[in-house]
Formats: C-alpha cells, structure tokens, sequence
C-alpha cells in the first residue's frame, strides 16, 4: 500500500517493481558520502529493516525475508 501512496503505481504491477528495486537498487555497501550517511540513520531508525536499497529516487527497506517494510523517498540533497 505504501508503494502503491508513495511512487503512484497500479497496485498490479507494485510486486514487480519491489523485485525490480530489490535485484537492481543500489545497496547500502555501494553507497558513498552524504548517501551513506543517510542510509545509516535509516537503518539505526528502522532496526527491522535488513537491506536497504536505493531505486531512482525512492529508498527502500526491505525486512529480513525480503519482505517489503516501507519506501521511503529520497531527500532532493541526495538524488
């Protein structure tokens, strides 16, 4: 559902860009600078999330099964 408010997409099509977003995204070890520092307040503030991917300009947090938790978007600073 929260993909659906936050990138606008049909609800059909929201499993398939999750996976897209999980398999392509850029992960939190690729990460530099200002990025970096953002994606580690993220995941000390979200303690349930496992991986956190960056995917066009929305952040990700993906739970422990791969299971989708939020989608966050990112600061206009960071893109």
């Amino acid at each position: 559902m929260r993909l659906k408010q936050r990138v606008g997409l049909p609800k059909m099509s929201c499993q398939r860009h999750a996976e897209r977003a999980f398999n392509k995204g850029m992960t939190h070890a690729q990460a530099r600078g200002k990025l970096k520092w953002y994606l580690d307040t993220l995941f000390m503030k979200y303690r349930t999330a496992h991986n956190i991917r960056v995917y066009g300009q929305f952040v990700y947090l993906f739970g422990y099964r791969c299971e989708l938790i939020t989608v966050l978007v990112l600061p206009r600073d960071l893109k």
